[in-house]
């Protein structure tokens, strides 16, 4: 911090992906990016076209995709539901796995809302950091980071471990929310 040396963290445990929100705490850059594992960026225009799309909106926190809930929610699922999803645009919740935000927004997300009592709880934490996240922000949508500036990766065969409710607990936390927009 403050030497403008690159600095590496290697880790043998998952913390699933609580360090891409605490460590950017740490940097002493105006932008923060965060990518998944099994994507890469398209072209190189990319970071330039994050950053005049953040300029325009200085209090978002720009997601690959959101999610718009409205009447037509479905009150079981609104996580789930394929209605709401949308590539460009005002979301009500951000996907977080590819991201891009100005780092002074980092003090409005909670670091460990699991220990905030009547908050979240840790299973809670680890599978909904869409919606912690987003609860805190402004979000917007583009497809900057996905369609249109980032890569899937297929060859990269990341496995990821979910809790066998996960989604269960998706669509709970967007119900807590944003209950009073899903009619």
């Amino acid at each position: 911090k403050g030497s403008g040396e690159d600095v590496y963290f290697s880790c043998s445990e998952n913390f699933s992906h609580r360090p891409r929100f605490l460590l950017a705490g740490l940097v002493e850059t105006e932008f923060v990016f965060i990518q998944d594992d099994d994507f890469c960026l398209a072209r190189p225009t990319v970071f330039g076209e994050l950053i005049a799309l953040s300029r325009t909106r200085p209090d978002h926190f720009l997601g690959h995709r959101g999610k718009v809930f409205g009447e037509w929610s479905d009150k079981q699922k609104p996580y789930q539901h394929s209605t709401g999803w949308c590539g460009e645009g005002e979301a009500d919740m951000a996907n977080t796995g590819n991201s891009f935000f100005p780092a002074r927004l980092m003090n409005k997300m909670p670091v460990n809302p699991y220990f905030e009592p009547g908050n979240l709880s840790k299973q809670e934490y680890q599978y909904g950091d869409d919606m912690y996240v987003s609860k805190y922000q402004k979000c917007y949508a583009t497809e900057l980071l996905h369609k249109g500036g980032m890569t899937a990766l297929p060859e990269c065969g990341v496995g990821v471990s979910h809790h066998p409710q996960h989604m269960d607990i998706r669509n709970m936390l967007c119900l807590r929310y944003w209950g009073d927009k899903i009619k």
